[in-house]
């Protein structure tokens, strides 16, 4: 289905509690549909790109295939591989940096490198960089979308599942739990966990897993929590337990104003514990180095 025409869906007849489940029915396109002359259709573009192998045995190339497609075609419709919504538009090749210091734990805050701009000329290469890496940014003055209309970055720069959610908890918040519990603890509580069926049994526990999969971190997320409850303080376990409640419930299909209530509560009830994973040091990785990022 192809919809031209932002729209609003409520559940109610008092119309009082939107239902958000594609695009067309956001605040945002509804908001830029009234500021197109009369006679004009909005369309939603979407990009999506990830890393992939196009030859394993000759020289390993890797791209990454950039795709394009609009949103005002329904979910449904570009969720089927047949559908052929999406049409690739060009192979990015991945660059290899030449700088002798490595680190990719780079921003980009406009208002900042204003800052660095007054001190060093952008011109003047490695002057400018010096001063930007004072303030661990990426050194980039003028981003692309600084001339684009409507363009706001924490709208159209949306998470993606696998690496923000699943792998985000993968890396930090089971960290948290493994340093507040411990590593043979909580190794030892996965082992003897019952073997349910559908659900992958971790035998030799969680802090040796090799090639973690989606999945994988989905079946540590169904446990890891009734695992360190007698383990972990529970501030924290209040503060990942949020966390996660959070990044499901944003998964969701059709989200409401109700919805919306729920999710607001619970990253509050986040943000109201996260302290307590601070003041135990338990933001470290090996070494008791602080994870900064």
């Amino acid at each position: 289905m192809f919809v031209t025409t932002p729209h609003k869906i409520y559940s109610t007849a008092e119309w009082k509690c939107h239902i958000y489940s594609e695009w067309m029915m956001s605040d945002d396109a509804s908001n830029m549909q009234l500021m197109l002359p009369n006679g004009a259709t909005l369309l939603g573009t979407i990009l999506s790109s990830d890393k992939t192998n196009i030859s394993t045995l000759t020289s390993d190339r890797v791209p990454h295939p950039l795709l394009i497609s609009l949103a005002n075609i329904s979910m449904k419709t570009c969720a089927k591989m047949s559908s052929d919504s999406f049409l690739l538009t060009v192979l990015l090749l991945v660059p290899k940096f030449i700088h002798t210091k490595k680190c990719t734990n780079w921003h980009c805050y406009t208002g900042l490198l204003e800052v660095v701009h007054s001190w060093a000329d952008p011109l003047d290469l490695e002057a400018f960089f010096c001063e930007a890496q004072k303030f661990q940014l990426n050194g980039v003055v003028k981003p692309f979308w600084s001339d684009w209309i409507l363009a706001e970055p924490s709208h159209f720069f949306t998470p993606e599942m696998l690496h923000h959610f699943h792998q985000e908890f993968y890396d930090h918040d089971a960290k948290w739990l493994i340093n507040a519990v411990g590593e043979p603890e909580i190794d030892f509580c996965f082992s003897v966990l019952p073997h349910v069926t559908g659900f992958r049994h971790f035998h030799q526990g969680i802090l040796k897993l090799k090639q973690v999969t989606g999945w994988c971190h989905h079946d540590i997320q169904c446990s890891i929590i009734a695992v360190s409850a007698d383990a972990a303080p529970q501030t924290i376990l209040t503060a990942i337990r949020a966390l996660m409640d959070f990044w499901y419930l944003i998964q969701a299909s059709h989200i409401d104003n109700n919805d919306l209530k729920r999710i607001s509560s619970v990253l509050a009830e986040f943000h109201a514990n996260k302290d307590a994973i601070i003041t135990a040091s338990f933001h470290c990785r090996e070494g008791k180095k602080i994870i900064t990022n």
